[in-house]
């Protein structure tokens, strides 16, 4: 099946803060005509010490009731990787959210995992049939969140298609 794939990534290093949950990456759809598909993901550190504790990393869907990508984040612009054009209109992406604006009304989606900051990195492509969705009424997306006993810095990207 053909479809339109677009991709976002935090470009410039963005830094987890020490001891908190901070959103790494988030993506939103305020259309009422569609939803959102998750594709793939990429996430990785810049830390160089071996010593230092594993990062906690959890993804899901989330409401955006407050803070929406731009708002205490950086916004990431998106491009569209394959498919028909179809612009991204209703779309917003960003990076980085400051410690204390996390989006709110988050479900998090049954993965979780750990990840050494000392170079640590994953790529993961969802099997077909297996990506996660979001509603077609739009006003819903994707967030990436870490959790990091020390300050390093984080590079990832999400690819993901409307439904």
């Amino acid at each position: 099946m053909a479809r339109s794939l677009y991709a976002f990534s935090t470009g410039a290093t963005a830094y987890t803060s020490t001891a908190a949950l901070q959103n790494a990456l988030g993506v939103f759809s305020s259309a009422t005509d569609f939803g959102l598909q998750l594709c793939k993901y990429r996430i990785g550190f810049n830390g160089v010490t071996a010593s230092n504790t594993p990062v906690t990393i959890r993804f899901g869907t989330c409401t955006y009731a407050t803070n929406p990508p731009g708002t205490n984040s950086t916004s990431a612009t998106i491009f569209q990787e394959s498919g028909r054009v179809i612009a991204a209109t209703n779309i917003t992406a960003g990076f980085n959210w400051t410690a204390g604006n996390e989006p709110t009304v988050k479900t998090y989606l049954g993965d979780a995992f750990i990840l050494t900051p000392n170079g640590g990195v994953v790529l993961y492509d969802f099997p077909l049939g297996d990506e996660p969705d979001t509603f077609t009424s739009g006003n819903t997306g994707f967030f990436i969140e870490t959790t990091a006993a020390q300050t390093v810095g984080v590079v990832g990207s999400m690819w993901f298609s409307r439904i």
